[in-house]
């Protein structure tokens, strides 16, 4: 498996305001193909794509990418 890296886990805002609902795909660097994100270091669960922000504007779980992925 590729490495992982951790993502920048803070509140997303819009303007000031927390993302609530804002959707975060990731894809292969580029590509248009969907990349898989992880809830842990270890790679062993997959998040959703896209990944759900909640009312405060952050992912309900860690997100961990892999080395190849970007954000869109």
């Amino acid at each position: 498996m590729a490495k992982l890296c951790p993502l920048y886990n803070d509140a997303q805002l819009i303007n000031g305001i927390p993302a609530n609902g804002a959707k975060l795909f990731t894809y292969a660097a580029g590509s248009s193909t969907k990349q898989a994100t992880f809830t842990d270091a270890a790679g062993l669960t997959a998040q959703s794509n896209p990944i759900l922000l909640n009312s405060r504007g952050e992912p309900a779980q860690p997100i961990w990418l892999t080395d190849r992925a970007k954000l869109s």
